[in-house]
């Protein structure tokens, strides 16, 4: 498991992308029971290019197609936190 110490702020310990939905896992250190412990966080995102601008850009609005995707993440997601912790 990480220490405090291996925590980066503002940035995600582990990214995990399938097709264009990407799951972004953050460690924080929160106080437990007076006890400083590592809190996992997920945020899942969908990255698509604007066709007006030619951007990258992310969204958290997923179509019917993305829901296959967005599964696979957020099971590799709670995969990766279930073995850090």
């Amino acid at each position: 498991m990480e220490n405090e110490k291996e925590v980066k702020k503002n940035k995600p310990v582990k990214v995990i992308m399938y097709g264009g939905v990407k799951g972004s896992i953050w460690a924080n250190s929160r106080l437990v029971d007076n006890e400083k412990k590592i809190i996992y966080s997920v945020t899942i995102t969908k990255n698509y290019k604007d066709v007006n601008t030619g951007e990258w850009k992310e969204c958290n609005s997923y179509s019917s197609k993305d829901l296959s995707l967005l599964a696979m993440v957020s099971t590799a997601c709670f995969v990766f936190i279930s073995e850090h912790i």
